[in-house]
C-alpha cells in the first residue's frame, strides 16, 4: 500500500469517530459532544 493511501485511511479513521470525552468542547478534536454547537477555541488553543 501507498503511502498517501495509508494516511487518507488513518485520517479516515480519525474523523469517523465520535466526540472525544476528555475534549467535550471539541476545543482539540474539532468534534464538540454536540453536533449542533461549534468547535469552541480559547486564546491559548491558538
Amino acid at each position: 500500500m501507498q503511502k498517501k493511501q495509508k494516511a487518507e485511511q488513518a485520517v479516515e479513521r480519525i474523523m469517523a469517530e465520535g466526540p472525544s470525552f476528555t475534549d467535550p468542547l471539541g476545543m482539540w478534536t474539532g468534534k464538540p459532544a454536540d453536533e449542533e454547537e461549534l468547535p469552541v477555541q480559547d486564546a491559548d488553543d491558538l
